[in-house]
């Protein structure tokens, strides 16, 4: 089998790790629109069976060169290159996998809409799997396989932390969330999503707080996050649920930097420069590909 790993980040240096030690995998494609980072998690896994290309997940004639000839296509880039990818996917015949949904997808979800590309992959004979990281992906998995056992599904929470015991080295430290920084911050300031008495709802960003006990690891404080599983799970669980949410860490760092306006892409003057916040903020926070770097 021959797969094409879009992204060379956080996600794709392990995934691409793990698939070449596949014996059913005979090849890998690593784009990344940086070569030389691709060309990095090419040298630390040191596999024959890895070969890198420049791939710009904004223009879909290059995704589609790419995915010439292969039998997957793995997304984990930023969900906003998803349309892009799975067209490409099409286009070259080729299985579709992500790790996470764009919002205008989310919202899409909400609305009861069909999606139009549906039909498309049915028609090649295709499988289009959406969502299918951590969370969303295995706590989809884990909640569909308990309500299989039910008769009737009334509300399904989901509480979701990793960094329970996790203790800080440093008093101060910089702001890292341990995957991609513009997504983590723009989910953070997004208005999540709540599904309540059978009806899609919106609350503000940080509300719904409890303190949650993942014994036996400890307390943390969780609120609602904006998140596939609360768009996605009702619209195919069905057995009468009438209620899902679901609860990350309060992350006090990315609601001053939210406070602060960091969150905004819309362009301000900075001494007579037109900057994005979003864009020096994602420029100074320290790459999530890093820790695949120096792990074993």
């Amino acid at each position: 089998m021959k797969v094409l790993i879009v992204g060379a980040g956080a996600q794709g240096g392990p995934c691409a790790s793990i698939l070449a030690r596949d014996r059913d995998i005979a090849e890998i494609v690593l784009g990344d629109i940086d070569l030389d980072l691709a060309n990095k998690v090419k040298n630390k896994i040191k596999s024959d069976k890895i070969t890198t290309m420049k791939v710009d997940a904004g223009k879909v004639e290059e995704l589609e060169k790419a995915a010439k000839g292969v039998d997957a296509v793995i997304n984990l880039t930023l969900p906003q290159f998803n349309a892009n990818i799975m067209k490409a996917a099409l286009k070259k015949g080729a299985q579709y996998v992500d790790a996470a949904m764009d919002y205008p997808l989310i919202a899409q979800l909400t609305k009861k809409e069909p999606f139009e590309i549906d039909n498309e992959f049915k028609e090649a004979g295709l499988t289009a799997l959406i969502g299918c990281g951590g969370t969303p992906g295995v706590s989809n998995v884990l909640v569909k396989y308990a309500c299989d056992k039910l008769n009737q599904v009334d509300s399904i929470c989901i509480r979701c932390s990793g960094k329970i015991v996790e203790k800080p080295k440093d008093i101060i430290s910089a702001w890292d969330p341990g995957w991609s920084p513009k997504t983590a911050l723009t989910d953070y300031a997004e208005e999540p999503i709540v599904f309540e008495n059978g009806r899609y709802k919106r609350y503000p960003p940080f509300s719904g707080r409890e303190e949650y006990d993942f014994d036996p690891f400890g307390k943390v404080l969780l609120a609602y996050h904006l998140h596939e599983e609360a768009a996605m799970l009702p619209y195919f669980i069905g057995k009468g649920v009438k209620y899902v949410d679901f609860k990350y860490p309060v992350d006090i760092q990315a609601g001053n930097l939210i406070q602060l306006g960091f969150a905004s892409d819309k362009a301000i003057d900075v001494k007579g420069a037109k900057v994005a916040p979003l864009d020096v903020l994602v420029q100074l926070v320290r790459s999530p590909v890093n820790a695949f770097f120096t792990e074993d």
